[in-house]
């Protein structure tokens, strides 16, 4: 009797129900209405005196992200009917690193801009003091234009969309060791 990974089926699930979100997994606002980032792999917001901004690379970027994650969940279900397959290993490695891979590169991307910003990679000719949060919490960005001091609070979080990125990686992991086991359940038949 073929072997099959049930995991594999909750973990499709899981991704494709985290990749059909449009909604952010981290929020980043300065001020009022100054500053707003909303952003996940497969959504961003970016707004800048409540206006709206649209960047054509970024939005090509989340269009090939919700792509790969959607072609995910195919493959974990392919590879979760035919796990007694050693194809199947290959079909696995494909599809269940996507959400994985986009949690740790979210958290790279914000843990590296304070250090950005503290470096001055953001030229201005304004004067700027960044109290910057790491992942998440509160700050304080002063600006200095020709003596006159400005100050606005600053806002970092992570949504309840990223901690549901985060049980679905647990999720694709679990089902990743599970495959593994069935694969060698049957090496050592």
């Amino acid at each position: 009797m073929p072997k099959v990974n049930w995991p594999g089926f909750v973990a499709a699930a899981a991704i494709a129900w985290v990749a059909l979100s449009t909604e952010p997994w981290w929020i980043f606002r300065v001020g009022e209405n100054l500053v707003s980032v909303e952003l996940s792999p497969f959504y961003y917001n970016i707004g800048v005196l409540g206006d709206t901004m649209r960047v054509p690379v970024i939005d090509y970027l989340v269009l090939a992200a919700k792509l790969l994650a959607l072609a995910a969940v195919p493959a974990m279900i392919t590879a979760s009917l035919t796990a007694s397959r050693k194809a199947s290993r290959h079909v696995m490695g494909f599809a269940w690193k996507k959400i994985p891979f986009y949690v740790i590169s979210l958290i790279i991307i914000i843990m590296l801009l304070p250090v950005f910003a503290s470096i001055g990679v953001v030229q201005s000719p304004v004067e700027f003091s960044f109290e910057m949060p790491f992942l998440t919490g509160t700050g304080e960005l002063t600006a200095n234009i020709q003596g006159i001091s400005l100050r606005a609070p600053v806002l970092s979080e992570l949504t309840f969309e990223f901690w549901k990125a985060v049980a679905v990686s647990i999720i694709c992991i679990a089902s990743r060791i599970y495959h593994g086991q069935l694969l060698k359940g049957d090496e050592s038949s």
